[in-house]
């Protein structure tokens, strides 16, 4: 995979397949939606869907969730494994943000796994802070708590 910056856009329908490829790439089984809830977050009126794209194709993802309220929720973010470590979900994150902050967010909440700590040491980097840990975050894993977070937009 090539290590060019990678070009932040919306997702398009053609882009859906590519997506669903790249989200089971980057998840185990367990935490991973399914074909029902990623079809949910591609139609949802209110979701903003974002892809990284270089000349190898999308390499990563993220979806959040803003309406009305001044609170947005990151869904996922996601980078496929062989582009980790070149700093897309950092490229989609900061987008994410700017586009929210377009929107009228003020507050951007996110989970993530306790056992996450590439994403945790990601999100504190980016000025998230833990707000509370949820014992029961990813009941589908043994250790099953996740971090909430947020950050200031």
């Amino acid at each position: 995979m090539s290590s060019a910056d990678p070009e932040i856009r919306s997702l398009t329908p053609g882009d859906r397949e590519a997506v669903r490829q790249l989200h089971e790439a980057s998840f185990a089984d367990e935490v991973a939606f399914d074909d029902i809830v990623l079809d949910r977050v591609f139609r949802h009126w209110n979701t903003l869907n974002l892809v990284a794209e270089t000349e190898d194709g999308i390499v990563g993802f993220a979806a959040a969730l803003h309406g009305s309220r001044p609170k947005a929720r990151l869904l996922t973010i996601q980078t496929h494994p062989e582009a980790r470590g070149r700093g897309v979900a950092s490229a989609l994150l900061a987008e994410v943000q700017r586009r929210l902050r377009a929107r009228k967010a003020d507050v951007l909440e996110l989970e993530v796994h306790v056992d996450n700590e590439p994403a945790i040491e990601l999100y504190e980097k980016r000025g998230f802070a833990i707000e509370r840990e949820d014992p029961a975050a990813y009941p589908s894993l043994d250790t099953s708590a996740g971090y909430v977070m947020h950050k200031q937009l």
